[in-house]
């Protein structure tokens, strides 16, 4: 019901300010005289006797649709400021960085952005028009037709260098505005290779307090733990001693590097060519999850627990490139 009725009002504004200013007058103006509201009534038209009620139901009718006609003109300039309107260019000019030329047809987003000087309202279902360099051209060399020769061809020069100035004005902003975006685009990609770095940098860095906090937790006189890095392949090396650094740095822990022929060892499916084994499954965990978040080794870490052990020990194998999954 409410909705209906407040649609035949934004239709019928006009009924609506009428029944408004009748309500206002009949209970205001008797007010504002001499006489009650009663006396006023009863002077002219002396049969009609109404209750005091009456009278307060109608100032509250009046007052209640002032304030619905308010609401409604506010409405109406919000609709017609957010609205967007159909323009035609009267004269040459710019609009959304587009040369708008005259009797182009084009849509602004609101109000706000109408510009009198050169533009005009048409209706909202006129087709929308553009004017491109070339059409421009046609149209001047269509308007020199008939013309005597020597004063075409003058005007002609004379329309073909404004427009060649034109177009070439065009073109210059535009260069200029791909040139800008090409040099924020580097900008850009050079703050985000900066941020990149930077924060890997972070990373490796909280990976490493958690590496130096784990190292407490399993202190030599407690756990007497010890790393053993073993690697197959000679070119594994350097990332052997890397891992064997990264120990000595932020743990006590005995540490000692070996080489192995591989005879024994098998890389188990599934896993990374880097693997950290414990007897204690939480501590292989802890150090799988820390060279991954920090990525300390440049590359995937793999972790499980030796079944036939109960100490402390960690055990880093590094299996060759050969028999490892291939990685993208």
């Amino acid at each position: 019901m409410w909705p209906e009725m407040w649609q035949k009002i934004k239709d019928h504004p006009r009924v609506a300010t009428t029944i408004a200013a009748l309500l206002f007058i009949g209970t205001v103006w008797p007010v504002l005289s001499h006489d009650t509201l009663p006396e006023f009534i009863g002077k002219r038209i002396p049969a009609v006797i109404l209750p005091p009620w009456y009278y307060l139901t109608l100032l509250a009718a009046g007052l209640a649709v002032v304030v619905l006609q308010a609401v409604l003109i506010l409405n109406r300039h919000a609709d017609a400021v957010d609205d967007p309107i159909k323009v035609r260019a009267t004269q040459t000019g710019y609009y959304g960085d587009i040369r708008r030329r005259e009797n182009d047809v084009f849509t602004i987003k609101s109000e706000q952005e109408f510009s009198s000087t050169w533009m005009e309202r048409v209706p909202l279902d006129t087709p929308e028009q553009h004017t491109t360099s070339a059409q421009a051209l046609r149209q001047i060399e269509a308007g020199l037709r008939g013309k005597n020769p020597d004063e075409a061809d003058e005007m002609r020069i004379n329309d073909l260098q404004r427009a060649l100035s034109s177009v070439s004005s065009e073109r210059d902003a535009l260069q200029g505005a791909l040139e800008q975006t090409q040099s924020e685009r580097e900008t850009l990609r050079g703050q985000l290779g900066t941020t990149t770095a930077t924060l890997v940098e972070y990373m490796a860095e909280v990976a490493c307090c958690k590496l130096e906090r784990l190292s407490r937790k399993y202190l030599p006189e407690k756990s007497n733990a010890t790393v053993t890095v073993r690697f197959i392949e000679y070119p594994d090396g350097p990332l052997a001693d890397r891992i064997v650094d990264l120990f000595a740095r932020y743990t006590q822990w005995a540490r000692k590097r070996i080489r192995d022929d591989g005879s024994d060892i098998r890389q188990p499916l599934g896993m990374s060519r880097v693997m950290v084994e414990s007897g204690t499954p939480e501590l292989a965990r802890d150090l799988m999850m820390i060279f991954n978040e920090g990525n300390l080794l440049k590359e995937p870490v793999s972790g499980r627990e030796i079944h036939d052990r109960d100490d402390y020990d960690v055990i880093v194998t590094i299996f060759p490139l050969s028999s490892s999954a291939p990685r993208a």
